[in-house]
């Protein structure tokens, strides 16, 4: 005896949709659609509040470093010296962040807060340029971030706008 060789189903002898069925499909993907954009768009504003956090994190890291390199020590104390100016820290941190920081023309430029502290990297040192080993300086950069896409979708986003990065080093 001989098996039949299986064949195929005839593909025209499908049933047709019920009726008010017809739609359906093209419903279901109007409902689908907005919730999957969402999501979609989401993401991308997560992934780059996070990126752009990253890079104010690194630019403080910048900025901090450039502040406790030495410029230039007195004769009379070779533990006294004269410390990076302000300026020059802000710049650091600005030429990091000017080519790094994704906000689509929409961003301020971040804003740079700096704090020399003594040893215990709670009393500030106040008005002055020099700075012993041992004293702290604190670097601590604000970025405004301006949703794109979600902003008026999530209210609760607005505590998220700001980001904030701070970097403790000491002058060794």
């Amino acid at each position: 005896m001989r098996a039949k060789p299986l064949q195929p189903k005839d593909q025209s002898k499908k049933t047709p949709p019920k009726r008010g069925e017809k739609g359906a499909s093209a419903v279901e993907f109007a409902i689908v659609l907005p919730l999957l954009l969402v999501l979609v768009f989401g993401i991308v504003e997560l992934s780059l509040l996070l990126y752009n956090k990253a890079v104010i994190t690194n630019a403080s890291r910048e900025g901090a470093r450039q502040g406790i390199l030495i410029p230039s020590a007195t004769v009379a104390d070779p533990t006294i010296f004269t410390r990076t100016t302000d300026i020059e820290i802000t710049q650091a941190v600005s030429n990091y962040c000017d080519d790094r920081l994704i906000s689509f023309g929409a961003g301020d430029a971040p804003t740079v807060d700096i704090n020399p502290m003594r040893p215990d990297c709670s009393t500030p040192i106040a008005g002055t340029d020099v700075a012993k080993f041992g004293d702290c300086l604190i670097v601590d950069v604000t970025y405004r971030y301006d949703f794109l896409f979600l902003s008026g979708l999530i209210p609760a986003l607005d505590d998220w706008k700001n980001l904030n990065a701070e970097t403790t080093m000491i002058y060794e």
